[in-house]
């Protein structure tokens, strides 16, 4: 799924400008430098100079500097400024400080820079005083200090510099060089901001949406973000974009978004670029437009924006707006991961663990989830937990997998609940634990993940971890039912075909049953087979059952395998045919399947292969197949395909009747009643064939009738009592 990021993060990242001014104080003669006189300007100039005259120091320096009647010599204006400056004349002393900075005319010298700056800052020279202030805040030339900075910054600031008020403000926002002070700092915004500064207009605006120093006000943050935008501020541009764009604190506008982010894609802002790129990606307030989202998002990461070289990773990973290209996708996902970007990180981690335009490398997939989830980046957690959890890229440990589970799982991610659910249901990782498991499955299942609630379900249904629940089983199935999950739909089918937890509604069951069946799932398939067979819900359609059973046997589903031997071997929806019947029992029965064996038992009976046909009637009467043991016990009673062995034929029989065969029941009683393999007695004859016709089958009532007429009224008393007692006991005191 495409994950694509819009950043509405606040980058509060003041720029500091300082510009120099060159002889503004000093205009005399400015009307002849107009009329281009420089010649006699120069000559007046040379003259005062020469006599210290400080004004024409400084202004025969400017015009060396700007070549304005003499050949430009940046030398000859230091040589001039220094004459000045040494009179203590402020801009000059200002001047040399920008020229030793700069390295104009003099090889370039910080700690110069710094010795001029500090002679203008202390006559109150503005601009040195922030190029000072810019000096200490950096350490350059000089050690840093930003106190001595915020100082510096302050005195700017009270001869109204509206950039430095800024300064001193930010200072104080973050307590860089003093005590962090709100109040403070909202004084100097505004001073600031009185003078259009948009930068200061932005954070006024900041402090009111996040009611620091200020109380709360949304409407009023807008109104400075939109004060401050209409003032060039290219963060207050992009913020206000954000809030169009989202809703947040105005109503949604797109197409104010849109003009507030093209606004601040013109001063270059990145943050802007990336989000009008989600804009034309998603299509909104706009014409969906892929290959304008790719060219935005690839300008601002080429620009190393991290979320916009995600964002375009994203894009050639999907081969959206641009050709599939999977290694593109990996080297944006690195350039955005190298930087931290943890949804990069866990995409990069994606692409070594399958493979995906990178050569397939688990390790280095371990690494880059575990550096994203060290972040608490959830979907990171939960991948590096099935990694410890499966031993992919790293040692298995269990209860490592268990540790970032619960981390993701404390951030609410359903998909590590629901892992920590299964973990303490199986006891892998953490101490086996019902109740817990429910707790953490309910914890996914209230987010609505489908395989959470279907454990719920069964929790509820089995009794574990909580008390026994058939409603609330058949509830939490739905949930899980409605959103396509196949095992989900297969329990809320056998829920209406038993009326649990719900009322009886075969039309439901087989409802469900086909919603399962029709995504491939062979347990449903085979009973919506079943259910056409019977004319369950349906219309009884022996074709269609066979269609289904016929898809679940295709899968390897043995008691379909075995249901659709059933129909060839009668031509029930199919064309009678014995070898198909065969092959489908064979399959069943070779995967363990019991009615299959007893079926292919018969056959091979028929085809007088007994000793295949004892073998696999022997396997399924072992498993308690009832028909398996009524023939066996038959077979040996009569000597077909093995030699008469009545004790073999009781044992089967009792094992039927255990099960409740009646059939079973009645042929012991005929062994008692003709003395096979025991001693004639009327009583225990009739007290088998009183269990059998017990079962309501008239048949088998007149035959204890038979035996009846072989008894006293007492005996029939006795032998009743007996057949209590045999019942009673489970058919184990018979």
């Amino acid at each position: 799924m495409m994950n694509i990021k819009t950043n509405l993060t606040l980058f509060a990242l003041l720029t500091i400008v300082a510009t120099a001014v060159f002889a503004s104080e000093y205009d005399k003669n400015a009307s002849v430098y107009d009329n281009g006189k420089y010649a006699e300007v120069i000559s007046n100039l040379k003259i005062s100079a020469a006599k210290g005259n400080v004004n024409a120091q400084y202004r025969l320096g400017y015009a060396y500097y700007k070549g304005e009647g003499v050949d430009k010599d940046p030398r000859e204006a230091i040589r001039w400024w220094e004459m000045a400056a040494a009179q203590e004349d402020a801009t000059a002393q200002y001047v040399l400080g920008m020229m030793y900075y700069a390295g104009e005319g003099v090889s370039k010298n910080y700690a110069e820079a710094v010795k001029w700056y500090k002679l203008a800052a202390k006559q109150g020279n503005k601009s040195a005083q922030i190029k000072l202030g810019i000096m200490y805040e950096s350490g350059t030339g000089i050690a840093q200090n930003l106190a001595e900075a915020v100082q510096l910054y302050k005195l700017a600031a009270e001869q109204g510099d509206a950039d430095s008020q800024a300064n001193v403000a930010f200072a104080y926002e973050y307590g860089r060089g003093v005590t962090q002070n709100y109040a403070e700092s909202i004084r100097y915004y505004k001073l600031s901001a009185e003078q259009n500064n948009g930068f200061s207009q932005f954070k006024i605006g900041y402090f009111y949406e996040n009611g620091l120093g200020l109380l709360k006000n949304i409407p009023e943050a807008i109104r400075w973000y939109e004060l401050a935008a209409e003032n060039g501020s290219v963060q207050a541009q992009t913020t206000i974009a954000q809030k169009y764009q989202s809703g947040i604190g105005v109503a949604q506008n797109h197409a104010l978004a849109i003009r507030w982010y093209r606004k601040a894609i013109e001063q270059g802002d990145v943050r802007a670029q990336a989000n009008l790129g989600v804009m034309y990606l998603n299509g909104q307030g706009i014409a969906k437009d892929e290959a304008q989202a790719v060219y935005l998002f690839r300008k601002a990461a080429e620009q190393d924006f991290a979320i916009a070289q995600y964002n375009l990773g994203v894009l050639y990973a999907e081969g959206r707006g641009i050709a599939k290209d999977e290694a593109q996708a990996v080297q944006w996902f690195r350039k955005a991961a190298e930087q931290g970007y943890a949804y990069a990180q866990n995409r990069l981690g994606y692409a070594n663990f399958y493979g995906k335009g990178v050569v397939k490398d688990e390790t280095q997939a371990v690494s880059w989830f575990r550096k994203a989830a060290e972040q608490g980046d959830t979907i990171s957690q939960v991948s590096l937990g099935i990694a410890y959890a499966n031993g992919k890229g790293v040692v298995k440990d269990e209860s490592q997998a268990v540790y970032w589970f619960i981390k993701a799982a404390e951030q609410g991610n359903a998909q590590a609940q629901f892992n920590i659910g299964l973990a303490y249901e199986t006891g892998k990782g953490a101490e086996k634990d019902n109740e817990k498991a429910v707790y953490w499955f309910r914890k996914a299942a209230e987010q609505g993940l489908a395989n959470a609630q279907f454990k719920l379900s069964e929790a509820y249904y089995k009794g574990l971890g909580i008390v026994k629940d058939a409603a609330a089983a058949a509830f939490w199935a739905r949930k899980a039912a409605e959103q396509g999950y196949a095992n989900a739909q297969t329990i809320v089918g056998i829920s209406y075909a038993n009326g649990d937890g719900v009322d009886k509604d075969e039309i439901q069951a087989a409802q469900w049953f086909r919603k399962a069946a029709e995504q491939g799932y062979a347990y449903a398939q085979n009973r919506l087979g079943i259910a056409y067979t019977n004319g369950d819900g349906v219309d009884k359609d022996e074709a269609q059952a066979a269609q289904w059973f016929r898809k679940a046997a295709e899968q390897g589903y043995a008691n379909a395998q075995n249901n659709l031997g059933v129909a060839f071997a009668n031509g029930k929806g199919v064309e009678k045919n014995n070898e198909k019947a065969f092959y489908w029992y064979k399959l069943a029965a070779d995967s363990g399947f019991t009615k299959a064996q007893t079926n292919l038992a018969q056959m091979y009976f028929k085809e007088k292969n007994f000793a295949e046909a004892i073998r696999l009637y022997k396997l399924a009467a072992e498993k308690g197949d009832a028909i398996s043991q009524y023939d066996l016990g038959y077979y040996f009673s009569i000597g077909e395909g093995v030699e008469v062995n009545y004790a073999e034929a009781m044992k089967w029989w009792k094992m039927a009747a255990e099960i409740d065969d009646k059939n079973a029941k009645s042929s012991i009683g005929d062994l008692y009643f003709y003395g096979r393999g025991v001693e004639v007695d009327y009583i225990k004859a009739y007290m088998w064939k009183n269990l059998a016709a017990a079962s309501g089958d008239v048949k088998l009532a007149k035959e204890r009738d038979l035996v009846a007429a072989k008894l006293s009224a007492a005996q029939i008393e006795m032998s009743q009592n007996l057949a209590k007692e045999c019942q009673n006991s489970k058919y184990k005191k018979c």
